[in-house]
């Protein structure tokens, strides 16, 4: 063990690690507290419960996704540019254009949601459905809000207050809420979220205005981006963002129109869930690893950027490994925690944990090709991959249930994963996946040919 350490720390990127490590850590408080979350759910209101708040949570992540027109990803792009260049009051002047616009739209949409949650509600054949739709809908301009502070927030490095903000408060404000619930007040579930994206939205400001105001209000900005040039930046980003989030909830939004029982939804979706685990270190080193992947590209220095990708996905690998172990040797026995009934998702959560794995081995995909300048052609793959997605929903759900969505699901997985890594040799010259035992054959001389080039200039 110890002389993992020493060879971990002779890495010339072990900074960039330890600070993703920490930013591990916190995520793993926030989806701890998540799961607990999740665990209480489950076992105090039923699978019935869960799966009705399941699919009306679904539904409202795919209208906000929508709403936000790809800034979730693009202000982290258009931030971190800004921040390169210490333009700090271009990126206070940018951020308020984008929460103008965003705020704008997420109000239509949320009107919307509000006066026509009968009809979203019947297009699942679930009436039930419609009164919490109906209080959902106020959540989803706090939503939107949220996912922009994340974004700006990310962009700007401060990587601690963007994972709190992006997983760590909402989820010790909701399970702290249904603590309280238990023993305090009585109310429902989903006003207990509603209160949750409310608080969640309010510190966000409040921390994000404190970075603000740090910057020296004395520097003008020697560039700010007009709302036009944000706008073109972002919505290449908007078809991949929100063909990404599909891509994540198709399955529960058909099993949802396909299934009765809408317990089938929990079931499956805790399992999803679990299987999600893997990619912990996956999410949480591409929050770091993205400005790195800007600064070393937009510095042409690919030997670098080469060194810091495969880094991170030997980390990403070897931290997911054991735990898919544990999905595949004791799926009912992990299960089991959610209660009897979630045992069913066994086999779900087994070929779950098979996709999340074939992702971590490609490590950061998405990530890489959205700061390359590449998101057009992800777009396609990810596009390609939701529809190929999609049509194994509607042809194996019927019949297969919950083990057919998951098929889909790594179907699709491995297919985006696949295409995204090609396109990342072919561009950058070196292959992002990691195999164990595995040598990978980079093309050193296009990189250093690279470099070569760029010093020239």
């Amino acid at each position: 063990m110890k002389a993992w350490l020493n060879k971990l720390k002779q890495m010339s990127n072990f900074a960039f690690l330890s600070n993703s490590m920490v930013n591990l850590v916190i995520r793993i408080v926030g989806l701890g507290a998540g799961y607990l979350s999740s665990l209480i759910i489950a076992r105090s209101y039923g699978a019935l419960a869960y799966g009705q708040l399941t699919l009306c949570i679904t539904i409202m992540t795919v209208l906000s996704i929508g709403a936000i027109l790809g800034f979730n990803i693009g202000m982290t792009k258009i931030v971190g540019e800004l921040f390169s260049k210490e333009n700090y009051q271009g990126i206070i002047k940018s951020y308020h254009k984008v929460f103008v616009l965003t705020f704008f739209v997420s109000s239509l949409v949320a009107l919307l949601v509000f006066s026509m949650s009968s009809e979203i509600a019947m297009l699942f054949n679930k009436p039930n459905l419609a009164p919490l739709l109906h209080q959902f809908s106020i959540a989803l301009i706090a939503m939107v809000i949220i996912y922009l502070i994340s974004a700006t927030l990310q962009g700007m490095h401060y990587i601690k207050l963007f994972t709190f903000v992006n997983i760590v408060c909402q989820q010790l404000l909701l399970l702290t809420l249904l603590i309280l619930n238990h023993y305090v007040f009585k109310t429902d579930l989903v006003s207990l979220y509603v209160m949750g994206y409310g608080l969640t939205m309010i510190i966000s400001l409040t921390l994000l205005y404190k970075v603000f105001a740090k910057f020296d209000k004395k520097i003008e900005a020697v560039t700010s981006y007009s709302l036009f040039e944000m706008c073109k930046t972002s919505l290449p980003m908007f078809i991949t963002s929100s063909v990404d989030v599909l891509m994540n909830v198709i399955d529960v939004l058909v099993l949802g129109f396909f299934v009765k029982d809408i317990a089938n939804v929990a079931i499956f979706n805790i399992s999803q869930q679990v299987s999600g685990l893997l990619l912990i270190p996956l999410v949480a080193i591409n929050s770091v690893l993205a400005p790195k992947v800007i600064n070393y590209y937009s510095k042409k220095d690919f030997s670098s950027l080469r060194k810091i990708i495969n880094d991170s996905t030997k980390v990403i690998f070897c931290l997911a490994f054991p735990g898919f172990l544990c999905c595949l040797l004791f799926p009912k026995w992990i299960l089991h925690f959610w209660g009897p009934n979630f045992q069913a998702g066994a086999h779900v959560l087994m070929i779950c944990a098979v996709g999340q794995l074939f992702s971590a081995s490609c490590g950061s995909v998405g990530t890489v090709l959205n700061m390359i300048g590449k998101q057009k052609i992800y777009s396609m793959i990810i596009s390609t991959a939701f529809i190929i997605n999609i049509i194994l929903d509607i042809l194996l759900i019927p019949r297969y249930g919950g083990e057919g969505a998951a098929v889909a699901t790594v179907v699709g997985l491995v297919f985006c994963n696949t295409a995204g890594v090609i396109v990342i040799k072919r561009t950058l010259g070196f292959w992002t996946f990691y195999i164990p035992f595995l040598r990978r054959q980079d093309n050193i001389e296009k990189l250093i040919e690279r470099n070569n080039d760029s010093k020239a200039i």
